[in-house]
């Protein structure tokens, strides 16, 4: 739903959600990428105000339609 996504973005924006990604590996077969990751990610919590920072290894399965690479899969674990 539409309310969904903009209760998303509010809530992103009301806890200074940022992430950061390094590609740690690419490998492309045919019409199907594969991309491990490492993503670090920080936001300051508005009730307590204290910073929480994160660290995940994330594995994204990209598909080639028409065009345009699209996610078709996305896994992560937290490791910090």
């Amino acid at each position: 739903k539409l309310s969904d996504l903009t209760n998303s973005s509010k809530y992103l924006k009301d806890n200074f959600f940022k992430i950061g990604y390094t590609i740690e590996n690419l490998e492309i077969d045919g019409d199907f990428a594969f991309v491990s990751a490492v993503a670090s990610t920080s936001q300051i919590e508005v009730a307590s105000k204290l910073a929480v920072n994160k660290t995940s290894r994330d594995l994204f399965v990209l598909k080639k339609i028409s065009e345009d690479w699209k996610i078709y899969r996305y896994m992560f674990n937290n490791v910090k």
